[in-house]
């Protein structure tokens, strides 16, 4: 059997455990100036610099370029339109037909269709274009999809 502690002693030990647990820490023991006095005096700033910083990338990410929508050929509008039709010769070298476009100023729009023509884009009309054009030997057929010029 464990001896019998007198009554006065368990009271002193509680008050003395108590008065310890409602004590405030002295302002300089080295709880208070440790690791935790440094993010609570610190805690502001780096919250306001994260928060600079996200407004900065959202800032930068928004004012970036966006490249342009994909377009395919047979959707281009505008100066892309074709206004004239060709069909190379079956034996056309890649430089013989890329000549014959050099030298007539016309671009490539659209293309091949099922019958092996290409869309082009000529400047002006086209009417000399067309004329150099089939002047080509590189060229089987070329039609105007605007209407042959009067003369």
């Amino acid at each position: 059997m464990p001896a019998a502690v007198p009554a006065d002693a368990a009271d002193r030990g509680w008050l003395a455990l108590r008065a310890r647990l409602e004590a405030k820490p002295a302002a300089d023991t080295p709880r208070a100036t440790g690791a935790r006095g440094w993010v609570v005096r610190w805690l502001p700033l780096t919250l306001g610099l994260q928060m600079v910083l996200a407004l900065f990338l959202a800032a930068a990410w928004l004012a970036t370029p966006r490249p342009a929508e994909y377009r395919t050929l047979g959707a281009a509008a505008g100066a892309t339109t074709a206004n004239a039709l060709v069909v190379f010769r079956p034996n056309a070298t890649e430089s013989a037909i890329r000549q014959a476009l050099r030298a007539a100023d016309a671009r490539i729009v659209g293309g091949p269709t099922v019958t092996d023509a290409w869309l082009l884009r000529l400047p002006d009309g086209g009417a000399s274009s067309l004329a150099r054009l089939r002047a080509e030997p590189a060229v089987a057929r070329i039609e105007s999809l605007e209407g042959e010029p009067v003369r």
